[in-house]
């Protein structure tokens, strides 16, 4: 099957996010002998075994988010007719195409412009909700990737199809670090995912408890050198693979995940995983954290401290974790999945009615 993906950008693939799901489904899809092409403002992902086309003016020099909302004009000046199908991870709001258009939402805007911290930025999410309403309306078929990501677009049927993760490349590692280690993966230091107020809370609480400890965090956003931390910057999936194996515990404290793919990525390698209280926390680590601890903000540092401390219980939640995502998240079920969707939708070559029946059930594996 020739099919066409949409994605604006690909964050680095040690970032995770949508750009980083994109590709895992790509190469997938390949693999499988289909062909698939990514129209994307960023240039190609190294040793990726799909096309790219960079949709990008300028070379790329305007503001991202300039760039994020004249992508969506772009796609649709695009001639999609070589294709057996169009898969969207967002900006098919102005597509008008001959092939079935399939719709991803990984989450939504509206729950980034509630928790956004300043006003441009809820402002900003505000219009790209209403994007995301058009594109839903325009599209054959909506998929979301949690159970969350259909309910600030109750309007369109919506199949649910989770992030899969590739087990082969994230698996458990041999050792742990030989002194405590906390990890965080994020973009920067002051967004939704709130790197610093673990900083502070690593700081004021858990090193109090747990003097040896250490805090590794992937972050591109430069933080203040203290003698507890470790910045990584640019690290490539290897590299980002062992940091999670090696973690006694992953911490990401977002105040909103649609999905939380880091969670995910850390109970493959084995690690145990603290979060605050968000819709894909609840999700992915159950709703009373059975595969995790889901702490409340006031008493995070406590937690973390509490889980480095007890050996018995982070090899619990190592043992239920990977269980979990073996279980629900493998890349192989997902793309399987799907593979199923497609054929639905290039059989039928038409827009499905909202009163469709449409069963996926990711297998386990």
């Amino acid at each position: 099957m020739r099919i066409a993906m949409i994605q604006s950008f690909l964050p680095s693939r040690s970032q995770g996010g949508v750009g980083h799901g994109a590709h895992q489904l790509a190469e997938g899809l390949t693999s499988r002998g289909h062909e698939v092409t990514l129209f994307s403002l960023d240039p190609p992902v190294s040793g990726a075994s799909y096309q790219t086309r960079v949709l990008a003016e300028d070379g790329g020099q305007r503001p991202r988010w300039r760039e994020a909302f004249r992508f969506g004009f772009d796609v649709a000046r695009q001639d999609f007719r070589q294709f057996d199908l169009i898969h969207a991870h967002g900006d098919n709001q102005w597509l008008r195409a001959s092939p079935p258009v399939l719709r991803t939402f990984h989450g939504s805007c509206f729950d980034e412009a509630l928790r956004a911290r300043r006003l441009r930025s809820r402002a900003l999410f505000s219009l790209l909700y209403m994007t995301e309403v058009i594109a839903a309306l325009r599209a054959d078929l909506c998929v979301g990737i949690s159970e969350n990501s259909r309910k600030r677009l109750p309007f369109r049927k919506m199949v649910i199809v989770p992030h899969g993760t590739d087990l082969s490349v994230f698996r458990p590692g041999s050792l742990k670090s030989p002194t405590p280690s906390v990890l965080f993966v994020g973009h920067r230091l002051r967004d939704r995912k709130r790197a610093d107020l673990l900083m502070e809370v690593f700081e004021r609480t858990v090193l109090r408890k747990v003097p040896d400890a250490v805090l590794h965090m992937v972050c591109e956003e430069g933080a203040p050198a203290r003698g507890w931390l470790r910045q990584y910057r640019d690290v490539s999936l290897p590299e980002l693979v062992e940091l999670y194996q090696k973690a006694w515990v992953f911490c990401l404290p977002s105040v909103y995940e649609g999905f939380g793919r880091p969670y995910v990525e850390a109970m493959a390698c084995g690690t145990a995983v603290v979060a605050t209280r968000n819709p894909g926390s609840r999700e992915v680590l159950g709703e009373e954290g059975s595969c995790g601890v889901i702490a409340e903000e006031h008493g995070l540092g406590e937690q973390i401290a509490r889980l480095l401390a007890d050996e018995e219980e982070r090899r619990r939640l190592e043992r239920s974790g990977l269980q979990r995502v073996r279980e629900r998240y493998s890349l192989a079920s997902v793309v399987s999945a799907y593979e199923r969707l497609y054929e639905f939708l290039v059989a039928g070559r038409r827009r499905v009615p909202a009163d469709a029946s449409i069963s996926v059930k990711v297998e386990r594996t």
